[in-house]
């Protein structure tokens, strides 16, 4: 299911390039994406401190910003556009880290245990970290590319 949803993904950014239609921007935002993600993946994987403290927060934030977007498409208010976008970039960078910590600490838990689960846990872990890619591509994408709303 993981590999359908990605070539699904594939479709629809294919569609959003197409209706962007500039491809210095969505270069542009996919370099800077990496770098942000790379960066904060490896924060996430070297440091000392176990992330899992800030999982509420987290989980707030996220929650947070579903439900002011969903607002925000009746009320149509630019600066919350801006704030939501600015405020996503922050969130699914931290996720990226929480993520990537998270995953590094179950695996060491598990290292000598089934080979089948860590297998499962590759494919979770892939996930997790390509929805927290994906998504940070797409805010980023809202603040690079020259159509504003």
């Amino acid at each position: 299911l993981f590999f359908v949803y990605s070539i699904l993904n594939g479709f629809v950014f294919s569609l959003i390039g197409l209706a962007i239609g500039d491809v210095f921007v969505i270069g542009y935002t996919l370099v800077t994406t990496i770098i942000m993600f790379g960066v904060t993946a490896i924060y996430g994987y070297t440091t000392k401190e176990d992330l899992s403290n800030y999982s509420s927060y987290l989980k707030t934030g996220l929650i947070s910003i579903i439900i002011v977007s969903l607002l925000n498409i009746f009320l149509k208010a630019p600066a919350v556009y801006w704030m939501i976008t600015i405020f996503g970039v922050v969130l699914f960078s931290a996720l990226t880290a929480y993520d990537v910590n998270k995953i590094k600490n179950l695996a060491y838990e598990i290292s000598d245990g089934d080979e089948e689960t860590i297998q499962k846990l590759g494919i979770l872990g892939a996930l997790t970290l390509y929805l927290d890619f994906i998504n940070l591509f797409l805010y980023l994408l809202r603040i690079f590319s020259k159509k504003r709303n």
